[in-house]
This record gives C-alpha cells, structure tokens and sequence, in this order.
C-alpha cells in the first residue's frame, strides 16, 4: 500500500501535526508499523512541538494481528533499532515533554473481551517502538482499554 502523506521536506518551521486515520480492516500491526515509519521519516522540522496520530480501529473484524504477523515488521532487533533511528532525529531533539501523543480508539466492538487482546497485542508491540520517546517523557501512547502510557508508566512496564 503506498503512503500518500506529503513530503513535509519544504516545510522546516512546522509546528505542529495532527492525523487521523482509520485503520483499514484486516491490516493489524504491519500497516501501523508503516503508516507512522512513512510520516516520521517525513517530517524535518526542528520546530516540531506537537503531534498527534490517531488510529480509529474497527475490531468487529478478526484481529491479523498474530506474532507470526508482527515478525516482520515489529519483532525483529533491525526494525526496532531502524524506528527508534527515526525518533532520534535531530529534527526531534527539541520535542517539549508530552508533545506527542499516539492514540488508539475503537469505535464500535461491544466485545471487551476483543478490545483487552487488542490492547494488549497494540501495547506489547507499540511501547518497545516508541522506548526512546517514552523514556525522555515527549510521548504517550493511549490505547484502548489501558491506562495510558507515558514516562513514569514506561518506566514500570520497562522494569
């Protein structure tokens, strides 16, 4: 699937970005792994001081999202240490704390039991992407039925 996301190249003094996006049925981990490696690698402004990424997900449909599935893009020590290259960009040294905020929402399961494997499955493999922001304090991750995950959560999940 190609990502048609700007080139925010020209834009040096962006400030801040916000995204909402509906994660398309079926497509689980992979396809959030590659929307946000497309957009961070993306923006170039040091200016960056707010950004929001929100997945609408719709969890009516069978989760894809089996560690079989995450290997690919999540599991493997390279695409770790290619996404946590991307967080420390020089263009993000300057993120204030708590600028970013990465969301997960579902909007329509009644099943709770759906929404808990899905959180689990989304934190198991978002929070080791994003440890390098987390452990400065710029991010947060707000996953459906979890508390959210922000410096001081990160550094009891980590222990």
């Amino acid at each position: 699937m190609p990502f048609f996301f700007p080139s925010f190249t020209q834009n040096v003094n962006l400030r801040s970005l916000s995204l909402l996006t509906v994660m398309p049925s079926r497509q689980g981990i992979p396809w959030v792994y590659r929307t946000l490696s497309g957009l961070l690698s993306r923006i170039t402004s040091p200016c960056l001081e707010d950004l929001a990424v929100q997945f609408c997900l719709d969890l009516e449909f069978p989760l894809p999202w089996a560690e079989a599935d995450l290997g690919e893009y999540i599991a493997t020590p390279d695409t770790i240490a290619a996404f946590h290259a991307l967080l420390r960009r020089p263009e993000f040294d300057r993120l204030p704390r708590g600028a970013v905020n990465i969301g997960f929402y579902d909007w329509s399961s009644p099943d709770k039991s759906v929404v808990q494997c899905a959180s689990a499955e989304i934190s198991q493999a978002m929070v080791p992407l994003f440890a390098p922001w987390l452990e400065r304090g710029v991010a947060q991750l707000e996953i459906l039925d979890i508390p959210r995950i922000d410096q001081s959560a990160y550094t009891a999940y980590a222990a």
